[in-house]
């Protein structure tokens, strides 16, 4: 049984390194304060028959990634998703599940809805949502922001460190508009 388990954790590796190197070599280069910064291309990808996810990976901790679903339902609406992994392991991380907990979202304090918590490596990852909106407005509202940026923040109930051993990232809005029109029209595209 021992040198099954070994096997099956070295795929893994293997496989867990193959997505580091290839997303490293789909990278663009902007310069951000005079000092150069790798960013992911845009992922546009459909959800078996579901819908379509627009997603690229964060700048702080890559894996955490930044998520617009687009329901094949709806082809005109967005869920606004986002991702944090943590190695905190609280021992009662579940409890967050469908709870709502405060995050400074550029400048403006908010709350977003846990909405999945999966076991991932040596902790959890955590699916975070704002909601669902009208692509159109969402992308006009975001349009004077370079980046989407994220703080999970304390409040009298909640301590973010406590769950959370980082708790912010960032995602560049670059190119935004062109993936989630082709989010949009593969959406519309699998509806007829």
């Amino acid at each position: 049984m021992a040198p099954v388990v070994r096997i099956v954790i070295l795929l893994i590796s293997l496989l867990f390194i193959n997505i580091l190197l290839v997303g490293a070599t789909l990278a663009n280069t902007i310069k951000v304060g005079g000092y150069e910064e790798q960013i992911s291309s845009w992922e546009v990808a459909p959800i078996d028959n579901d819908g379509v996810l627009v997603s690229r990976n964060g700048q702080v901790q890559v894996g955490d990634n930044i998520y617009f679903y687009i329901p094949k339902s709806n082809c005109n609406l967005l869920e606004n998703l986002f991702s944090f992994y943590t190695a905190s392991n609280h021992p009662r991380i579940n409890m967050l599940k469908n709870r709502e907990v405060f995050i400074k979202l550029n400048e403006a304090e908010i709350l977003a809805e846990v909405r999945f918590i999966y076991p991932m490596l040596m902790g959890h990852s955590v699916w975070l949502s704002l909601g669902t909106f009208d692509i159109e407005t969402f992308e006009k509202n975001l349009q004077p922001y370079q980046k989407f940026e994220v703080f999970i923040i304390d409040n009298e109930e909640f301590v973010a460190n406590e769950y959370f051993d980082i708790e912010t990232n960032y995602w560049y809005l670059d190119g935004l508009s062109h993936a989630l029109n082709q989010g949009k029209n593969l959406c519309l595209a699998s509806t007829t």
